[in-house]
Order: C-alpha cells, then sequence, then structure tokens
C-alpha cells in the first residue's frame, strides 16, 4: 500500500517529481506525477491546440545541468486527434517552429484515458541541454500539439485541485489556477539527482498527553533514482536524539516525487510544555546518506498537556442568499450536526450587500477577504481556520458530500486547552450580553501567544422580500444524494425560509481580541474573560431566546482556532457589575474561595475581590 500524502502545502514536492527508471541517474520528471487524480476541464475546439508546461531553474532546480531526452503526456480522447507532436522550446508562439527539438507522434501510437487509461511516451531521439548550470533565469518550454477533428468532443486534461502551480499553459493563456496541473513528464538526467533521498518536507504539529505512547508524521518526499523500500531514522526532541528506528514500506515506492507518511513512535516528555521536533534520516535501503543529505530535515513542534482535553471543531461557512448553489452549505451543516453533536459548531458568515444578514465586522475583515480570494467564491467554508473547504463537497468543487472525513481531522487534533463559555442578558430590555469565557490550559508557556473571538449566532432569522429568500440552484438536481434531493422540484427561490447559525454580531474578527488571554498560560490555572457586547441597535436580534454565544481560542502562531465553544444566550439577566471589556481582571468564586467556571446563578459570589450580589 501507497502512503500518499495529497497536499498543496509540500512545496519541495512539487519542484522535484521524478519516476525511477532500471538505469542510473535518469527519471520521469515533472510538475504532475501519477498520485495525482485527473478529470478532464476545458473543451478544447478543433483544429491546432497546445499545451506546455514552463520548466525554470526555480520550479525544476534538479533539472539544471541536466538532460531531457523523452516526453509523456495524458489527452483524454484520441479518437479526435488527426496529428500531434512534442517540443522543447525556449519562446512559445502558437503554429510558430520550436527551436530546440519538435517530434512527430505515431497516431497508432497514441494512447488516452478515455480507451487506454495510459499516457503516451515519445522519445525525443537524443539528450537537450535545457536548464544550464550557471543561469538562475534559465526556462523552457515542453509541450505537445494536438490538430483536432470538429467530429468529437476533446477535452484537456488536468489534476482535480487548481490553483497548484503557476506554470501551465493552453495555447499561450495561463490555466493553471483555473484548471490544475498539466499532465506532462519528461525524461531527465543530471548531477543533482541522487541514488537514495527521502527527505522530510513536513513533520506535523502534535499536541500529546506527557508519558504516553504516541505517534507524530513526518512527510517525506522519495527524490533518489533508486526504488524505495525501507529508512532508518532519528527523532529529535529539543536537540535531543530519541532511539533509532527502522521503518519497511508496505510497498516499495518507485516513483520519485511521490509524498508518503512516516509514522514516528515515541514516548512524549514529562513535562508540560512546548518542545521542537525533528526527524533525521539516517539510512535508505540499508544504506548510510551522505551527511548533506542527513541535513535535509524538517522542524515541528511538540506540545504536551498534563491532561487530556476536550476538542471542539468550529466550521465558519460563506454563503449568501442570492448565491444558488449554498443551499448545498446547508445539507452540509445538517449532516456534520448530526454526525458530531455539540463537538460541531456552525457558523453561517453571509456575504454581500444583497444579503440582509451580512455584517459589516465580518464582510469587511482581512480574515474574511483573505479566505474568499483563496476559495474563489461561494458557498466555501473554513474549519477552525485551518482546513478550506466546500461546506458539502470537501475539498472538490462539486460533487457528493465529502467533508466529514475534514470534520474528523480537525476533532482529532487535541486542544491545548479546555474553554467554556456562559453568555446572560443583561437585563429585560435585551440590549446586551454578558459574556464569560473560562480556559483552562494544560501546559506551561511564556511565550505561546493566543487570543478570543467573540460571536454572536442567531437562528430561526426570515424577513420579507425576495432578499430574503434562500436562491435554489438545486431545483433541477438530478444526483442521488439524499441531503440535496430536498431542494429539487421546489423551485428556484425558498420563501418563508429561517436561516440558522446566522452569524449577527463578532469581535475580534482578526487575530483576536487584545488581552483576552494572558502570558505566562500556566497548566492547571483557569483564566475568564468577561465582555459585555452591546446589541442595542442590531436589527438581527429577532427572537432574544434563539442566539447562541460562540467563542473562538485562536493559536497566534498560524492564526487557527485551537478550541471553541458555544452556548446559548440565558434569558436571566447577567452579572450588573460586570464593566465592558475589563480584560481578565473580573475573576468570579465562589464564597469558599473556589473558582467559577460557568456564569454564576443567582447568589452571593466575589468578582474582582469584591462581593458582588447576583441577581
Amino acid at each position: 500500500m501507497k502512503q500518499i500524502y495529497k497536499t498543496s502545502l509540500l512545496v519541495f514536492a512539487m519542484l522535484t517529481m521524478f519516476v525511477a527508471q532500471s538505469f542510473a541517474q535518469q527519471s520521469w520528471w515533472g510538475l504532475w506525477n501519477s498520485t495525482m487524480e485527473l478529470q478532464p476541464r476545458c473543451q478544447l475546439q478543433s483544429g491546432t491546440n497546445d499545451q506546455y508546461v514552463r520548466l525554470t531553474a526555480q520550479n525544476s532546480p534538479l533539472l539544471v545541468g541536466g538532460k531531457i531526452s523523452a516526453v509523456r503526456f495524458w489527452i483524454y480522447d484520441k479518437t479526435t486527434v488527426e496529428s500531434a507532436s512534442v517540443w522543447i522550446s525556449t519562446s512559445y508562439s502558437k503554429s510558430g517552429t520550436p527551436n530546440i527539438v519538435s517530434k512527430s507522434v505515431n497516431l497508432s501510437q497514441l494512447k488516452d484515458l478515455l480507451h487506454d487509461n495510459a499516457p503516451t511516451e515519445v522519445d525525443l531521439g537524443g539528450d537537450f541541454d535545457v536548464l544550464p548550470e550557471g543561469n538562475a533565469y534559465a526556462n523552457v518550454y515542453v509541450g505537445f500539439s494536438l490538430n483536432l477533428s470538429g467530429n468529437a468532443t476533446f477535452y484537456q486534461l488536468s489534476t482535480k485541485r487548481s490553483g497548484v502551480s503557476n506554470t501551465n499553459y493552453l495555447n499561450g493563456s495561463d490555466i493553471a489556477k483555473s484548471y490544475g496541473m498539466l499532465p506532462l513528464q519528461v525524461v531527465g538526467s543530471g548531477p543533482k539527482i541522487a541514488q537514495h533521498n527521502a527527505p522530510p518536507q513536513v513533520i506535523n504539529n502534535k499536541v500529546v498527553v506527557k508519558s504516553a505512547e504516541n505517534t507524530l508524521s513526518a512527510i517525506l518526499v522519495h527524490a533518489g533514482y533508486e526504488p524505495l523500500q525501507n529508512i532508518d531514522y532519528a527523532l529529535y526532541i529539543d536537540g535531543e536524539a530519541q532511539a533509532q528506528k527502522h521503518f519497511e514500506l508496505a510497498e516499495t515506492i518507485d516513483e520519485i516525487g511521490i509524498t508518503f507518511e512516516l509514522p514516528v513512535s515515541f514516548i512524549s516528555p514529562a513535562n508540560a510544555k512546548q518542545y521542537s521536533t525533528k526527524v533525521k534520516i539516517m539510512k535508505i535501503n540499508g544504506q548510510d546518506l551522505p551527511s548533506e543529505l542527513q541535513e535535509n530535515d524538517a522542524e515541528g513542534e511538540l506540545i504536551v498537556l498534563d491532561r487530556a482535553t476536550t476538542k471542539r471543531t468550529v466550521m465558519e461557512e460563506f454563503t449568501g442568499t442570492w448565491c444558488h448553489n449554498c443551499v448545498r452549505g446547508l445539507a452540509g451543516i445538517r449532516l456534520l450536526s448530526e454526525a458530531f453533536g455539540d463537538r460541531f459548531i456552525p457558523v453561517a458568515v453571509h456575504g454581500d450587500n444583497r444579503d440582509p444578514m451580512m455584517i459589516d465586522d465580518y464582510y469587511t475583515s482581512d480574515f474574511f477577504r483573505g479566505k474568499i480570494s483563496k476559495l474563489g467564491g461561494y458557498p466555501s467554508c473554513t474549519i477552525d481556520r485551518l482546513f478550506d473547504c466546500d461546506p458539502y463537497c470537501g475539498y472538490a468543487a462539486t460533487g457528493s458530500y465529502a467533508t466529514q472525513p475534514i470534520v474528523e481531522e480537525a476533532l482529532s487534533r487535541m486542544a491545548v486547552a479546555d474553554i467554556n463559555v456562559s453568555a446572560a442578558w443583561t437585563d429585560d430590555s435585551h440590549t446586551a450580553i454578558d459574556y464569560l469565557v473560562t480556559t483552562d490550559f494544560c501546559y506551561n508557556s511564556d511565550a505561546d501567544d493566543y487570543s478570543l473571538v467573540l460571536i454572536l449566532t442567531a437562528d430561526g432569522l426570515e424577513g420579507p422580500g425576495r432578499y430574503w429568500q434562500q436562491s435554489n440552484g438545486y431545483n433541477n438536481y438530478t444526483g442521488t444524494d439524499e441531503a440535496l434531493l430536498q431542494y429539487a422540484g421546489v423551485g428556484e427561490y425558498l420563501p418563508d425560509f429561517k436561516f440558522d447559525h446566522a452569524a449577527i454580531a463578532v469581535v475580534g474578527v482578526d487575530g483576536g481580541i487584545d488581552g483576552s488571554i494572558s502570558k505566562p498560560i500556566v497548566a492547571g490555572e483557569s483564566q475568564q474573560y468577561t465582555y459585555r457586547l452591546d446589541v442595542s441597535d442590531n436589527e438581527l436580534v429577532q427572537d432574544p431566546s434563539k442566539l447562541h454565544a460562540v467563542v473562538l481560542l485562536l493559536n497566534g502562531s498560524d492564526g487557527s482556532v485551537a478550541n471553541a465553544a458555544t452556548s446559548p444566550v440565558s434569558m436571566t439577566s447577567g452579572i450588573g457589575s460586570i464593566e465592558t471589556n475589563d480584560k481578565n481582571e473580573q475573576r468570579i468564586y465562589d464564597l469558599q474561595g473556589r473558582p467559577m467556571v460557568s456564569m454564576p446563578a443567582k447568589g452571593i459570589y466575589i468578582i474582582g475581590g469584591k462581593k458582588v450580589v447576583v441577581k
């Protein structure tokens, strides 16, 4: 079994993709490899169509000083091809003459995805030096040209995920961000390809409980020309080497550029604090690596807790009443809520001025703008501000329900702290809400930065007019997903629809509220934060009994959500003496000096060092 780690974060893997051959130091190479799923994306026109990759000294460092001798490419349907050629050129001009080499393809040897499920391989008849040493700006175009008849539909193939690289072209136009990787490789050889190499690319940051058996994942990329069978490695924690271990791959990896997971087992340290981690590859296939290759390592972070915590995950879903595909997000949230219960916290962030539930604090934030720009539009979502995807289809743009494994992955990450929130109206006039957030960290640190984001959501929102009607692009849905079939045949708009989980107020959306979590953080020491949210002018407070307080604990190092909590807003009046935004000074204890971990009931309490009557 090949353990494939599919992620756009592995930059090195995108730069050093080879497929090992039986001959030394010569390998198939491409910005694409065979683990990347292909699909038809862009319909091509009859006539001449060029598809090509621009290789540079930056995106193809192992080709520098080497040679190219063959080209391999995938097409969708060979029955529409009247003639074909492969070529290399230092410049591109449609229908122009390549200035390095051009080779016609025998149509009887042409293969495709539709009929053969195989690529076409073409020997160029020589070795061509395309990225010479010493030229940092060296670049070359490698491509294939197809002359298509108008008798059948033909599609350009690409990887399923778009936006991976900015070096793929169709007839001179950059297609990478819209259509994904172009499936093309070359046979490359050169002095920079080692016999054995599998450098670590990512060591996942891990949160674990002290003095326990654990496993962290190191993501490696195969980058040598010999097949990879086994690895000897050492884990370093805060620079101290643990016992060297041996790992046998379940199946030999022949393709260079394949990324795979190395499970690194260890006993976590006894002290609850943060540690650095590093994995060094010592041997491959029983042979010692040269010292310079052993330095190809990556570092991670290990946080050791003094006890286990309860992890919850939050989905900030970007939606709009005007968005015809956004009923897909409604279906995704419903399925995820059923699957995970109160460990899953949805927040519907409505965008665009056409939506009556759009709030400026979210819509104009750097967080919202950045995520929408990356995700490309609506519906979309971010889970724990770490996993960006579609709220129903997961990492695909369309298709069936596939978000559940992403939420499961988010929930599998142990939280650094337990967090709880209580909220109550300050008085019967419903003009303000008191938040009380209690955070219990389980490790010690005087360096790590955390902060809180406070959100108010509403259920059952409704209103008059077209803008309050949810647009329904699944009215003509003919698929089989039950969650989407409920929207088929019910009209292009959903009148009398009531919206749940809608964000109607937010504080600290960009990076959290300053001072809401203080340093140092101490294991076992509760931090409490209170905030009075003024909603006197908020027209989206339609029913005071249908509001929820949501709190996010942000990790300052990467902006991700370390943990989250939610609670209904109590209709009972809150603590009258709490002042707005008092930055943690208002600690609450009972008369025996015990800290309170939720909003207190009626009685006498010690708040900020003074006795306070809670009514």
